[in-house]
């Protein structure tokens, strides 16, 4: 049997699956299967001619032994093939150590981020646990506090109505205005808490209907015109400019027209103006807008005003200050409904609220309305 035919097959064998995988192999260092395969192909072709002609039963003897040698084919050959692999296999091994580690490094790193998702899992689910739990929390308060308080508004209200007899001492009724104040600010102050945490948790819901912007602006302006005589500040709604019907949600909007102009009277010094107005948007829309001439606001203390409990400026009239939930709550329920809330302002030229409606809250012109459009629109009598 000629023992040199195993070693040809295996070197063969070895050379063909190497090539076939050359391209994948070459990606680990570049060069270094290029030695290898060149090796791999001298000693095949060594080994092919030591099977058929100079094995020890050569299956061809066709060559003397003075054309070729079993040393000249050592030396050239085998040798040189041998060199070829081994300085391939140099340089190869290293990188395959080195992306064995990296590979390792890579899974450490995977795990450690499953670890993470995990934490993050556990986070965002005691996190929801916490938010219904304060939702709990604030519906069990909503009875708690505003039982007690309207109690307290109520009774001063008859102290101060008198109506069986006069209380006596004078300065008893300045208590009982002070009581009747303090409370109706304290559940002012109570409801804006209860309803902002509403909101951030994703529980107010909208109660659409088509109204008329121009029936909600002249009964806010009918609510806040005494507040303003009584500040000396004047108020000025252009109406025609707010005849438009509306896809909204009328006690919200009441609620963002009637927060806007407190601000803005607030705000405002005795002589100054606030105007109500609107504009149509070029492609849709429409803008409502609340301006002064007040005090303004720096780019910082808008970002403050947009805070939860964020006041950006108490210098004016502070026996009336809030609570510092106005304006998130506005730009909160403009936002429920599609909506932008935009500042501009400048310290001591005044303030620009402008509320961007969108198109499809946009319905047909308050005169071109429907009987029955403007009939729903109204405000029922109750």
């Amino acid at each position: 049997m000629n023992t040199d035919l195993p070693i040809f097959i295996g070197l063969f064998a070895i050379t063909i699956y190497f090539l076939s995988q050359r391209r994948r192999l070459s990606g680990v260092v570049r060069g270094s299967a290029t030695y290898i395969s060149a090796g791999l192909i001298l000693l095949s072709l060594s080994g092919l001619l030591d099977t058929l002609f100079l094995g020890s039963k050569p299956f061809l003897p066709l060559l003397d032994e003075t054309v070729i040698s079993n040393d000249l084919l050592t030396w050239f050959g085998y040798t040189p093939g041998l060199i070829l692999v081994v300085f391939g296999l140099y340089k190869w091994l290293p990188a395959l150590f080195r992306l064995d580690e990296e590979i390792r490094r890579r899974e450490a790193a995977e795990l450690d981020a499953r670890r993470q998702a995990v934490e993050l899992m556990e986070a965002s689910l005691q996190a929801d646990l916490a938010n219904r739990a304060k939702g709990r929390f604030l519906a069990h308060m909503s009875h708690e506090l505003r039982t007690p308080l309207n109690a307290i508004i109520g009774f001063s209200e008859m102290l101060k109505l008198e109506p069986f007899g006069p209380l006596g001492d004078p300065r008893y009724a300045g208590y009982v205005n002070d009581i009747h104040r303090s409370g109706h600010h304290l559940l002012h102050l109570v409801n804006d808490v209860l309803d902002l945490s509403k909101i951030d948790a994703g529980l107010e819901q909208l109660e659409e209907t088509p109204m008329a912007l121009g029936a909600v602006t002249e009964e806010v302006e009918r609510l806040f015109l005494p507040g303003f005589r009584k500040a000396r500040v004047a108020l000025h709604v252009d109406h025609d400019s707010l005849r438009q019907m509306l896809l909204f949600d009328r006690t919200k909007l009441s609620r963002v027209l009637i927060n806007l102009l407190g601000n803005a009277m607030k705000f405002t010094p005795q002589g100054g103006t606030v105007w109500l107005y609107g504009s149509r948007v070029p492609g849709g829309g429409m803008t409502i807008t609340v301006q002064d001439n007040g005090v303004g606001m720096t780019a910082e203390q808008q970002q403050v005003a947009l805070t939860a409990f964020g006041q950006a400026d108490n210098r004016i009239r502070r026996d009336n200050e809030g609570s510092g939930l106005g304006l998130p709550i506005v730009k909160s329920l403009v936002e429920l409904h599609g909506g932008s809330l935009g500042i501009d302002s400048e310290p001591g030229r005044g303030t620009r609220v402008t509320i961007l409606v969108p198109p499809d809250r946009l319905l047909s012109a308050a005169e071109d309305a429907s009987p029955s459009e403007l009939r729903q629109a109204l405000p029922s009598a109750g």
